[in-house]
């Protein structure tokens, strides 16, 4: 497959993305995907954690999946450990998916 030979490239483009627009206004939120189905169901819970809407049953929208959901760790300019808590996230090669959505610190 010609995607597999261009992997580091992507990972490097994927990186350079993360660390040029990961900003203290607008911090990425990271969806692991590995399993696209929870990764999707995931990405919707935490969109609609965000918001108060008529009609809002938070049982329902329940609490992202910390395991799934998360922001980066470690500024990647400073490389010093963020000043908000943070789920735990893989290795870069097993993040293929982020949502440009802010985080709240």
């Amino acid at each position: 497959m010609a995607s597999l030979d261009k992997w580091d490239e992507y990972t490097e483009a994927k990186e350079a993305t993360l660390f040029y627009t990961d900003t203290a206004d607008a911090l990425w939120t990271l969806i692991k995907s590995n399993d696209k189905k929870r990764a999707r169901v995931e990405a919707m819970r935490y969109v609609l954690s965000l918001f108060d809407y008529p009609g809002k049953d938070p049982e329902i929208v329940g609490t992202p999946d910390p395991k799934i959901v998360g922001s980066r760790p470690v500024d990647l300019r400073t490389r010093r450990a963020r000043a908000f808590p943070t789920a735990e996230l893989p290795e870069s090669d097993e993040v293929s998916s982020a949502v440009g959505t802010p985080t709240t610190s």
